[in-house]
Formats: structure tokens, C-alpha cells, sequence
């Protein structure tokens, strides 16, 4: 829930998201007039008024609010989880996320072990106290590690050593987020959007392999929404006139606002007013009335407007497949190979020069270059000045692939997943948008594009996990668990044995 809002934003920014806005607004009076909605374009001057001057009033002991701060009566050297959402105002935590963009939040002030370590702390701590399994009775249970179709081969090889050797589980089996989502959902090939809070995901599954050609990161998620929502409740008067989007409990109020309130549903419409109680203001807490409106739907609309999340420089480029780094430890990886021809071929055209001998000079050895994915050539060739909305990286991926008929089977099989766009109607509006700007060629057919938020009812958060449930009663994956003592002695090396994706 901490949102991280960084430095002011530019006036460019700024009009870049005010145009965003008014095409939000443009998009959703279109689409209510065209199904027969009634859309009485609201007075937003009446409810911003309203709100401004509706204070902000001590809770009656009849409310019953509580608010738990956390207990640092022990003085931990650390805390995790809602205890960081519940430290008091003056302590002194620095707060800190292992994990950041789904890479490892790796700056110039910490270095890689620490944020290592972190992690360790946090899933140690998290098993311990969530799933009441003390560290000693670790060496019992096996685990099984969902990464990222992203991640490098050198942060799997850590995130394994965390698990094996630190936390001494008695066997790990990895394997990939999109991959297992597909089995949560009970699909063979789909075309998987996980939505997160910091990023969105997305590539096409086929026939349970993740294609590498079409993974697509975009560097938008839930805390943009959370922001762009913020940013809309401030212009309509939004009465908790303290709140700040860089305080760790006004974030996390934010938060519950957005994803209590916020939807896709266009037959919605009009002034509805809301009770928002603040449990952690004064002595029994605070409370106000707030007017909400169409922001509701405007919020989550971000992402299909991207630039109406003001989005920095730095943030706004989009990703695809990255060459893997060399992993030294491994004698049949590739690119390891590869750099030692190219050091001894430099080591031979230096001896030969040095000799003088009079001959000609041979030629180098042939390095091989790395083949980078389609998806991220096609990428590194838009991405200038520019960021695709959601339903455009979708069509982007499946365009990726090989054949047309896996696109069809794709565009009929759209998994929506992760919490950053869990809201009503989300799948619906996904849909709408992926149809109406369909390739002529996969438009026949009333159920040519298909998207599914919550397949067999299940949680969008919970999908991959349901997924990482069924993997570990397969009979077929039994023999590719990596032992506690087999990793001691092998390493890495077994992930390219063992690993249910290419290494």
C-alpha cells in the first residue's frame, strides 16, 4: 500500500493527464449512450461542494473504531506485513521493499546480499506467523517458487539458495507465474494479463510453455490507479484535506477506498454518498461523508489511457524478454560458453599480432550473438515516447506468435489476473475494448475474443497460487523436486535438468 509518489510532476505530465481525462470521460458518455444508459452529466461544482464543506468529525463511541497500532514494545530489529501499515508516527523504520517491479529493489545504497537477506527475514517471518510453521520444522516440508516469465536466471539461482540452503526446506520445484495460472484456471493455452500493483505482465501461454516471443512489461499497476484515483478526489473537494499519498496509513485508506468503491459497471451512474471512517485519526477515530461520483469509473479507466498516470521518464518504457546474464556456474549455459570463445579468440589475434610472423592473420572465432526475443525487438522499436494501454499490449503479445490459428485460440482465451485490476465489470470492459479494435481475421464468430477475471470462481489474486497447488500433485512433476542435498552438491545445474520451462 505505500505508493512511492516520488518528485512533483511536470506541467507536461500534467496536461498530458488532464487530455487522458478527457478522453476517459468521452469514452464512458460513448458507451452509455450507445447501450441506452441514462447519462445525466452531473454538476460536478454541486457534489464538490458538498464535500468541501463537509468536515471532517470525531467518531462517536457508538462506532466502535479500533485501530491496532503495531506492538514495538520489544524493539524488533524489524517488522513485515500489516505491521508495517500499522507503525506509529514516530518511529523510526525505514521502510523497505525486497522486491520492487518484480525485480530485486537493488540500489547504490544496498547492495545485493542485503536485499537478499531482507527477503529471507520477510518469507521466513511470513511462514512462521501466517501458516504457524516454526523455522526448525522447515526441514519437512518441500516449497514451490513462482517467478516471474521475466526473472533472470541468476536471481532464480538466489531465490533457490534462500530456499535450500538458508531455509533448509526439504525440496523446491520452480517454475513460471503465467504457466501456473493457466493450470489454476484449468487452460492449456491462454493469453495471461497479470495486472500487479506496480507492473502488468503479459504473455501467451501455449500448450503449458510460456512464449517467450510475446512477453510484454508495462510499468503501470494497482498503486497507479490508487494514485489516479487520489488525484480525481482531490478535484471533486475530497474532504480529508491531510491525507497524503506518501503517509504509509493514508496510502493503505486509499487503497481500501479504491478497491471497496471503484468499478467498471457504465450503468452506474450519478451522485451516491459514502461514509469513509478513519480509524487511526485522534483518540476513537474520524469520519466524514464524501460524495463520489464518476471517479469511480475513471480511476480504473487509467489504464487503457496510461498517459493519464503521469508516468515518468524512467517508468514509462516498456520491456520484453531480456538476455539472460552469463551463469558461470553452469558449463553447458550458452552465453558462458560464448564468452569464453570470445576471450580466446582475442587472446589468439593478440598472440599473433605480437609474433610478427609474416602470415596472414586468421580470422576470430565466430561469436554467436544473443537472438533477442521478437516481442522485445518490436518493443525497442515503439517504445519511444510512448505507452501502450492495456487492451494495445494485448493485441501486441498475441501478435507475437507464430500461426494464425493460435491467435484465435488466444483471443478466445484472455485470462485477467493479479489484484491491480480486481474490480466489477473489469473483464467485461477488457473485452469490449480487445473487440472492437480486432484484427478483420479473428472477427468472425460471436465469442472470437473471450476474457475471464475469475475462472471457476476463484480469487484473480489466487489464481497462480491455486495453479502452484495443482503442480505439486502431478504425478509427472514428482521426479523434477530439487532436493535439500542434491543442491548442495549440484547447484544451479539442476535447475537446467529440472526447471518445468527453458533455462
Amino acid at each position: 500500500a505505500v505508493l512511492y509518489s516520488g518528485t512533483s510532476l511536470s506541467e507536461e505530465l500534467l496536461s498530458q493527464r488532464e487530455t487522458s481525462l478527457e478522453r476517459i470521460q468521452e469514452n464512458v458518455t460513448d458507451y452509455r449512450a450507445n447501450n441506452g444508459v441514462f447519462d445525466a452529466e452531473s454538476d460536478t461544482s454541486q457534489y464538490t461542494s458538498l464535500n468541501e464543506n463537509n468536515p471532517v468529525v470525531p467518531c462517536t463511541p457508538d462506532d466502535e473504531v479500533t485501530f491496532q497500532f503495531s506492538d514495538l514494545g520489544t524493539s524488533p530489529q524489524f517488522v513485515i506485513g500489516n505491521e508495517v501499515l500499522h507503525l506509529p508516527v514516530d518511529v523510526s523504520y525505514d521502510i523497505f521493499k525486497p522486491l520492487r517491479f518484480g525485480k530485486l529493489n537493488i540500489s547504490s545504497g544496498i547492495s545485493r546480499s542485503v536485499v537478499l537477506k531482507q527477503l529471507e527475514d520477510l518469507w521466513c517471518r511470513a511462514i512462521e506467523e501466517c501458516l504457524d510453521i516454526p523455522r526448525k520444522d522447515f526441514k519437512f516440508y518441500r516449497v514451490i517458487l513462482l517467478v516471474s516469465d521475466l526473472i533472470d536466471r541468476i536471481t532464480c539461482k538466489d531465490f533457490m539458495d534462500i530456499l535450500l540452503q538458508r531455509l533448509e526446506f526439504e525440496a523446491a520445484l520452480l517454475h513460471q507465474e503465467s504457466v501456473c495460472a493457466t493450470y489454476g484456471a484449468g487452460l492449456s493455452t491462454a493469453c495471461v494479463v497479470d495486472v500487479g500493483e506496480e507492473r502488468t505482465h503479459i504473455c501467451c501461454v501455449e500448450d503449458g510453455m510460456s512464449n517467450s516471443n510475446t512477453r510484454v512489461t508495462l510499468q503501470y499497476g494497482g498503486n497507479d490507479i490508487t494514485r489516479f484515483f487520489y488525484y480525481l478526489l482531490k478535484k471533486v473537494g475530497f474532504p480529508y484535506k491531510t491525507c497524503s499519498e506518501d503517509s504509509i496509513m493514508d496510502a493503505g485508506l486509499l487503497q481500501k477506498l479504491k478497491e471497496k468503491y471503484c468499478h467498471f459497471d457504465m450503468t452506474v451512474w450519478g451522485v451516491a454518498e459514502e461514509e469513509v471512517i478513519i480509524p487511526y485519526l485522534g483518540q476513537g477515530g474520524m469520519k466524514f461523508n464524501v460524495h463520489f461520483a464518476d471517479e469511480l469509473v475513471y480511476a480504473p479507466m487509467g489504464v487503457f489511457y496510461p498517459s493519464s498516470f503521469c508516468l515518468p521518464e524512467d517508468k514509462s518504457l516498456m520491456s520484453g524478454q531480456e538476455t539472460q546474464p552469463v551463469m558461470l556456474e553452469d558449463i553447458f549455459d550458452e552465453a558462458n560458453w560464448s564468452t569464453e570463445q570470445s576471450q580466446q579468440s582475442k587472446g589468439a589475434t593478440t598472440a599473433t599480432s605480437k609474433s610478427n610472423c609474416g602470415t596472414d592473420s586468421p580470422s576470430s572465432a565466430s561469436v554467436p550473438s544473443e537472438i533477442l526475443p521478437e516481442a522485445t525487438k518490436r518493443l525497442q522499436g515503439i517504445q519511444a515516447g510512448r505507452i501502450l494501454a492495456l487492451d494495445q499490449a494485448v493485441h501486441f503479445s498475441i501478435d507475437c506468435t507464430a500461426s494464425s490459428d493460435m491467435k484465435k485460440k488466444l483471443y478466445s482465451s484472455v485470462l485477467l489476473i493479479g489484484g491491480g485490476l480486481a474490480f466489477s465489470q473489469a473483464a467485461t470492459i477488457l473485452q469490449l475494448r480487445l473487440e472492437s479494435s480486432l484484427p478483420l481475421l479473428f472477427s468472425k464468430g460471436s465469442d472470437a475474443v473471450e476474457v475471464s477475471s475469475n475462472p471457476r470462481e476463484l480469487n484473480p489474486k489466487m489464481v497462480s497460487w491455486r495453479g502452484g497447488a495443482v503442480l505439486a500433485m502431478l504425478d509427472s512433476c514428482q521426479e523434477l523436486w530439487i532436493e535439500h542435498q542434491d543442491w548442495e552438491l549440484f547447484g544451479v545445474r539442476l535447475l537446467r535438468e529440472r526447471a518445468l520451462f527453458v533455462w
